[in-house]
């Protein structure tokens, strides 16, 4: 089975930040996981996965899960105000939404870790 690598330096470079940052919090677990030829990175807070990124050759899929909004993490609508270019997956069952965002730099993985920083539901 061959897995996918992430090609791009930039890209590599936002996974090498997202990871540095978790990894340093203690509030938060890290789970790396692979399913097939996908390798995923899931971020548990007390308990729930509430992130997760899929790594692609040249972007991070980026997951805000709806166990986030379950445990008061966060809300949709303060994802979508922060991200106006994410969007919510195609599944039909509502108790699994979630909302996506591709993630091609370190500079946009930082807004990322602002949000988790500054969203009232992480202090």
């Amino acid at each position: 089975m061959k897995y996918t690598r992430i090609e791009s330096p930039t890209v590599r470079a936002a996974c090498d930040d997202l990871l540095s940052y978790f990894c340093g919090r203690s509030d938060f677990e890290v789970n790396p996981l692979t399913s097939g030829p996908k390798k995923s990175v899931h971020f548990a807070w007390q308990g729930k996965d509430i992130y997760a990124f899929i790594a692609n050759k040249n972007w991070l899929l980026w997951y805000f899960r709806k166990p986030g909004v379950t445990v008061g993490a966060f809300t949709f609508g303060a994802v979508q105000g922060a991200f106006p270019t994410a969007g919510f997956t195609n599944r039909k069952d509502p108790n699994v939404k979630e909302i996506t965002l591709k993630i091609g730099s370190p500079a946009e993985a930082r807004t990322i870790m602002e949000f988790v920083q500054n969203h009232p539901g992480q202090r």
